[in-house]
């Protein structure tokens, strides 16, 4: 077992992409804050879930690839795994079983993603409906309809906290093995997983004959649970870790105060959903729009929980927008009453897709939903963020996952990834549902829309089409993903930090992919980032770390590229031969970078350029040479593809060898002409490049730098990330002169927790508030916190460089707590 490279998750990887072969998995530090919060932080590191296909996605419908492709372990082991840090489920989709109902001591998020599930103990469900005066029992499922082939199963959530999911394949047999005639727009089976509990529901309100519904399960201990209504619809709501069936909770002991502050007026719209067993705020229609001067808004929520009991709680809450025009990249925090970061995570769900009404969860909804604990006897003031594209006036980081359910009958996974909350980024289909390729739609950020009615804030072109691992064995055939996890690690507003592990599906390979978006207002800029553990020895017919574009995903189309370094372009390429579905040149890639100069994406004007920097490359710990491989693909179209791995395309393997690296992708404007971002430093270098390539060169460049620090340790100079030293924190930075190009992330890793935090830079002689907009320095909304395993806290900035200061000048950046 390895674990990402990461010290609390992005530190180590990025710094150094080192393996480690163990994890901290020991409850969170007891030490104690001036507001008494340290024990909801040790409760904290068991809230999380994760959702997971054990032997790959159930689907025999190949999508782009050859149906062929399919793997019968795939098809015929339908088995979904929940595991969480309270217990573990294993769900039998076919045979409509719970084969695996065990309580579970729970390490923590990261380190979860690392813990395998092998045992499992089974319970018994059983399912029984009246329907015209006849009692049915569902026997078994069909995860694929047997005469449309539609996949029957449906992703609503997924996230750290809620993993939700339906089945319309029930198939109800009466005891003389008479089948019901019910369809599957008729019927759900829902399972709604929270850390510490579960809600199965059973929804027939499309079914009009039923008089009588009913849920039983029996825990391997022989706890019988059990929930009957005389409708067509009934829950059923266990804590597994105690083997108790949970009853419905009365809102107003628990949500005891809530106020709008946004608009300075009471909110008592607060209610208990008996689908999720959570409480639900379902919010003002909050909304905004763009192009008028508006880029630093955010609504305010401050509410109080309480536990009436006397044992604590983890209190499930859930939070209802009823706009979705800013629903692409809308980011929602926890914050205390002052604003400072509480350190617990939102979890946002979201679905744009289909027609309302046609189906359950089909059209638009965005949530966000959390869990909380408090103490006994006790309450817990916190304010709900939700913040609409710009965080101090500078375009949002967000990621999240989108549900496809009303967009497609044959999907899964998809997560979204924007910067602002104008259109999308980036978006990731880990199991390669729908696109057949990893990273799917890719689009710039701050660059002329795509549709022509606007010249700002709108849906850009697709350049899509990416792939981490491209893996074919030594028989040729293609390998896929299986026991596919996702932490949903930082969500926003100023950097992402998502990670996708899993095995191929031959054992041989374990995977960790990571992905991190930054606060920008010059471009799309990103970390990507790989770590591989060859758990076999292997001689694959081809095999990549990471790829741009995807084998059956390239919607850019292109003449030209340029290969180059610090001094500038090496090589041109223009017009040379694409397609062929072979391998046509490789070089070198370490210290170097690749810009594509794309003409369009999927039919539309391209009016950015994309490029790959190297960051970091590693083999076994040590650095290692990174080489670009030119595949010549012909897929609808002939095309390049950029492959990224070992001096071979071709490699052996052996058992025991650790693959790591970081690239970094930016997708900067055409021209000054196509930009419409607010960096005034990047739009004045537009206006002076005459080549394709200057702005990659100059991401590479002026952001390949050496920082220092007092009063703390550098663990990376890009991103920065260091760990203070002292208590309270006070760290100075120097970023050298000529170096520090766009808004800098800075990572505070390790940080005690709690604390107000403060950025300044030294400007003409004195030290002034490192923000755009002064009234956010005292309410700390321009930077995150969230919480780290042991109890601390990471904590990111975004930094840039005041306009009024040259270039050629050091950079001081203060970070201190009061």
């Amino acid at each position: 077992m390895f674990l990402p490279s990461i010290k609390n998750g992005l530190v180590m990887l990025l710094a150094t992409s080192l393996f480690l072969t163990g994890c901290n998995s020991s409850a969170l530090s007891s030490n104690e804050d001036s507001d008494g919060t340290s024990d909801e932080r040790t409760s904290y590191s068991r809230l999380y879930g994760y959702l997971y296909w054990e032997y790959g996605l159930p689907i025999s419908d190949g999508g782009r690839r050859p149906d062929s492709w399919i793997t019968d372990e795939m098809v015929d082991n339908p088995d979904l795994i929940i595991q969480t840090g309270y217990y573990n489920l294993r769900f039998a989709a076919d045979e409509l079983a719970l084969t695996g109902f065990d309580a579970s001591e729970g390490s923590d998020y990261l380190s979860a993603l690392h813990e395998d599930v092998s045992e499992f103990t089974a319970a018994d469900l059983h399912i029984e409906i009246d329907a015209n005066g006849v009692t049915y029992t569902a026997q078994y499922a069909e995860v694929e309809d047997s005469d449309s082939g539609d996949f029957q199963m449906g992703l609503i959530e997924q996230g750290q906290y809620v993993q939700r999911f339906d089945h319309t394949g029930l198939v109800f047999e009466d005891a003389d093995g008479n089948e019901l005639d019910l369809s599957a727009d008729d019927h759900y089976f829902e399972i709604t997983a929270w850390p510490d509990q579960v809600v199965f529901t059973l929804d027939l309100t499309n079914f009009e004959d039923v008089s009588r519904s009913q849920i039983t399960i029996t825990s391997p201990d022989g706890v019988i649970h059990e929930a009957e209504a005389d409708t067509n619809k009934v829950n059923l709501a266990i804590a597994p870790a105690s083997d108790e069936t949970l009853p419905e909770l009365d809102p107003e002991l628990y949500v005891t105060e809530a106020y709008n502050v946004s608009d300075d007026s009471d909110f008592d719209d607060v209610s208990f959903d008996a689908d999720q067993h959570a409480f639900f705020f379902d919010l003002p229609a909050w909304t905004v729009s763009y192009g008028s001067g508006v880029d630093n808004t955010y609504k305010e929520l401050q509410f109080e929980l309480t536990n009436p009991t006397d044992e604590e709680m983890n209190i499930p809450v859930v939070f209802n927008l009823n706009k979705f025009s800013n629903i692409t990249g809308t980011v929602m925090t926890l914050v205390e009453e002052d604003g400072r970061p509480s350190g617990y995570a939102v979890q946002v769900s979201k679905n744009w897709h289909g027609t309302s009404g046609t189906r359950n969860h089909v059209g638009s909804w965005h949530t966000g939903s959390a869990m909380i604990p408090v103490e006994a006897n006790s309450s817990r003031t916190l304010k709900l963020r939700v913040i609409y594209g710009y965080w101090d006036s500078v375009g949002t980081a967000s990621h999240s996952h989108l549900s496809l359910i009303g967009y497609s009958d044959k999907a899964w996974q998809w997560d979204e990834s924007a910067i602002g909350s104008w259109g999308e980024s980036m978006t990731f289909s880990p199991v390669s549902c729908i696109g057949s390729a990893f990273m799917d739609d890719i689009r710039p950020s701050f660059t002329t829309p795509k549709n022509g009615t606007s010249t700002d804030h709108g849906w850009t072109e697709n350049v899509g089409g990416g792939e981490y691992m491209v893996y074919f064995d030594e028989n040729g055939d293609f390998r896929w993903p299986k026991k596919l996890k996702t932490a949903y690690q930082w969500i926003g507003p100023n950097m992402t930090q998502i990670y996708y592990s899993g095995y191929s599906d031959d054992d041989a390979i374990r995977f960790t992919y990571g992905s991190h978006l930054v606060r920008s207002n010059d471009y799309h800029r990103r970390f990507q980032q790989y770590n591989y553990e060859v758990l076999e020895n292997i001689e694959p017919t081809r095999f990549v770390y990471y790829q741009m574009a995807a084998d059956y995903y390239m919607s850019a189309v292109f003449d030209d590229y340029y290969r180059g370094d610090a001094n500038g372009v090496m090589e041109s390429h223009i017009g040379e031969e694409q397609g062929g579905n072979e391998y046509l040149a490789s070089y070198a890639f370490n210290d170097s970078w690749l810009a594509i100069a794309d003409l369009s994406g999927t039919s539309d004007t391209a009016r950015s350029y994309r490029g790959l920097i190297w960051r970091n490359s590693q083999v076994n710990g040590e650095d290692a040479e990174l080489y670009m491989h030119n595949y010549g693909r012909t897929w609808g179209s002939d095309t390049i593809l950029f492959g990224f791995g070992s001096d071979s395309t071709t490699p052996t393997l052996t058992a025991g060898t650790e693959i790591s690296g970081v690239i970094e992708y930016v997708m900067p404007a055409q021209s000054a002409s196509e930009y419409w971002g607010s960096d005034t430093a990047f739009s004045e270098r537009l206006a002076t490049y005459t080549t394709p390539w200057n702005a990659v060169h100059d991401e590479y460049a002026y952001n390949d730098m050496t920082v220092t620090a007092t009063n703390a340790t550098v663990e990376n100079s890009y991103p920065i990330i260091v760990e203070p030293l002292t208590e309270p924190v006070d760290v100075q930075l120097t970023i050298p002169a000529s170096k520090g190009i766009g808004h800098i992330p800075i990572v505070l890793s390790s940080a005690t927790a709690g604390q107000a935090l403060y950025a300044q830079i030294y400007n003409d002689g004195e030290w002034i508030s490192a923000v755009e907009n002064d009234d956010v320095f005292e309410s700390h909304a321009y930077y995150q916190g969230y919480f780290n395993a042991d109890g601390t806290m990471d904590y990111v900035f975004n930094i840039i460089r005041p306009a009024n200061m040259a270039f050629d000048e050091l950079m001081l950046v203060r970070i201190y707590s009061q």
